[in-house]
């Protein structure tokens, strides 16, 4: 099966489809997979990686990007996201000395070294699950990454069950334990 690293950009991987909106050495497949399907089967894909690329997408794109990786990864397939952690970050940019602010602000915003360096929406690992949730992804774990606490990966797999986004939040706020009003079925 085929492993793929999606929005590679420099960050090529030996036995992965690495593809990227660029043509740039290394890369595989140049797509743009904002506006176009992945060019794969459905679970044809045993693992996809998304190494700090999804905070230079608009979260209008999200739900797409995801459906689209859902539809290609096999059942038990693995998803891998790594991010920075909005709100950890932020939280160490003011408390930041001079020396550190520019990371920092380079953390939330981008690098900004070319249009794509860009970070144009907030995430943080609450906001991936509640995507990922519905659209069948399960086992969720988050780390932090090599390179601190700031940084988060989140890895989940595939799974049979799709859960409409109605039922998640039934599940997750009135079928606790101790919330008071059940339905008939429960």
């Amino acid at each position: 099966m085929k492993k793929l690293n999606l929005g590679c950009g420099h960050n090529v991987i030996d036995g992965y489809v690495n593809i990227d909106v660029q043509e740039l050495p290394g890369v595989d497949l140049s797509l743009d997979f904002i506006k176009n399907k992945l060019p794969f089967e459905d679970g044809e894909v045993s693992e996809v990686v998304m190494y700090h690329t999804i905070e230079h997408v608009e979260k209008k794109h999200h739900y797409a990007i995801f459906s689209e990786i859902r539809r290609v990864l096999g059942i038990g397939g693995e998803l891998f996201l790594s991010y920075p952690d909005f709100f950890n970050c932020v939280e160490r940019l003011k408390t930041a000395t001079d020396d550190d602010r520019q990371f920092w602000e380079a953390t939330i915003y981008g690098r900004q070294l070319v249009p794509s360096d860009y970070h144009v929406c907030v995430i943080s690992s609450a906001y991936l699950l509640g995507i990922l949730a519905p659209l069948g992804f399960a086992e969720f774990a988050v780390a932090e990454e090599d390179d601190g606490p700031h940084y988060q990966v989140l890895r989940c797999t595939a799974s049979e069950k799709v859960m409409s986004r109605e039922k998640l939040f039934y599940d997750e706020v009135y079928a606790s334990a101790d919330y008071p009003f059940k339905s008939e079925g429960d």
